[in-house]
Order: C-alpha cells, then sequence, then structure tokens
C-alpha cells in the first residue's frame, strides 16, 4: 500500500541544488534509509517529506488520514520539561495516560535514562536526541521520518532501535551514517547523488554489491566508447 509519493521535486537555496527532478515512493512496511554525501541534500529531503520546508517546484501526495512523525538532527525542548514529559507530550490523554507512560519509560530505559523527573536542560545534545527518538517513536503516525536517529546510540540501543523499526507497520524513511545499522533495518536505500535519487531494494551490503557492478559496467561501455574514438 502507497503512503506517499513524490514526483518531479526540486530545490535549491539561491544557486546551489540540492534537488533536481527527484521522486520516489514511501510504500507501507518499508523502511527506507537515505545515504550520500554529507551536505547534497538528503536532511532537506526529509524536511521536504515531512512538510518542514516546502520544494520549489515537483508534488507530494498522500492520503488525506497519513499522519507523518519527524525527528529533527536536533531537537529543541522548552526549558524546565522533565524527560519524561519530553517524552510523552502531545502523545497521550486520560484514557491512556498511564499506559503511554509506562511506554515511555521501558523506551527510555533501553536508551540509558532512568531518572525519568530529571530536567530536560541538564542533558546532553545526545541525551536530547535519544529523549526526542522515543517522543517520535510513541507518536501515531504513518510513515516516521527520522534524521540521523542512529546518532549517540551504543550497540545495545542500536540493536534496540533495529528490532522496533523492523516490526513498526508504518514506512519509515531515514538518514543514518551507520552501515550496519542499515543493513540490519533498511529494506531499500535511497542514493541522493549529483542531486538526484537512484533506489536499490535491500539493505547496505546489497546496496554496495549493486552499486559495485553498475559502476565497473559503466567503467567497461566507457572503455569500449573510447576504443572508438
Amino acid at each position: 500500500m502507497n503512503l506517499l509519493t513524490m514526483e518531479h521535486v526540486s530545490k535549491a537555496y539561491t544557486d546551489r541544488v540540492l534537488l533536481d527532478d527527484v521522486g520516489f515512493g514511501i510504500n507501507k512496511n518499508e523502511k527506507i534509509g537515505v545515504i550520500g554525501v554529507n551536505g547534497m541534500g538528503k536532511s532537506t529531503l526529509l524536511k521536504i517529506v515531512a512538510g518542514i520546508e516546502e520544494s520549489d517546484a515537483g508534488t507530494i501526495s498522500m492520503g488525506n488520514q497519513v499522519k507523518i512523525c519527524y525527528l529533527p538532527q536536533m531537537p529543541v525542548f522548552e526549558a524546565g520539561t522533565t524527560i519524561l514529559r519530553a517524552a510523552t507530550e502531545g502523545n497521550y490523554d486520560e484514557l491512556n495516560r498511564w499506559t503511554i507512560e509506562a511506554e515511555a519509560k521501558s523506551m527510555l530505559n533501553q536508551l540509558g535514562f532512568t531518572d525519568y523527573d530529571e530536567k530536560i536542560e541538564h542533558m546532553s545534545g545526545g541525551q536530547k536526541k535519544r529523549v526526542a527518538l522515543v517522543r517520535a517513536l510513541l507518536t501515531p503516525a504513518d510513515i516516521l521520518v527520522l534524521d540521523e536517529p542512529t546518532n549517540h546510540l551504543d550497540m545495545g540501543m542500536l540493536e534496540w532501535l533495529e528490532d522496533y523499526l523492523r516490526s513498526y507497520k508504518g514506512g519509515v524513511l531515514m538518514i543514518s551514517h551507520d552501515r550496519y545499522f542499515l543493513d540490519a533495518a533498511a529494506t531499500r536505500i535511497i542514493d541522493l547523488e549529483n542531486h538526484r535519487i537512484h533506489s536499490y531494494r535491500g539493505g547496505y551490503t546489497r546496496y554496495m554489491d549493486t552499486k559495485t557492478r553498475e559502476t565497473a559496467a559503466y567503467e567497461k561501455a566507457y572503455e569500449k566508447q573510447q576504443e572508438h574514438i
């Protein structure tokens, strides 16, 4: 089931082009890893999908009932907020509050937190990112858009997140520099290169194998072309 489709999307800042006529879709249960050289527009792509930024051209279509949750690269919290409140705010009502708080505590514990009443301003940047990750995972959504969720996670935390995302029923679009995580959690890899998107089925290892074969085939074709010049 298709959740979202991006078509002919372009984005530039002054004379710097980031995205040029790109398109792809996100399906239910699909876990898409976005890779590419830093500064090539990966975070911008995620912001456009999440509705945080507008594209210069192109369209994004999805069902009226499709909900998207976005995890920014650098989350911001209001001073004075406790870790538990930061993780659960906006994710419960009076009927399910205790259930959500219990789930939040379990997730926070998996990510290294035990004092749920500690104030968020006392946290490091990495700790705030982990709290924001819990908030994102608790948010009811059809698509999770995660900008570097694997930053500041140790091996045990990474394995927990891999398992969580594999069983997540919605679509996931995520940036990560951890190739082992992408190998375990991703069902498709999007390579953002030269302002365009190239899509590859499978995890990171399968992507690298396919990319290597493509490069070899291109080089062979180029050599043949040069022989006839």
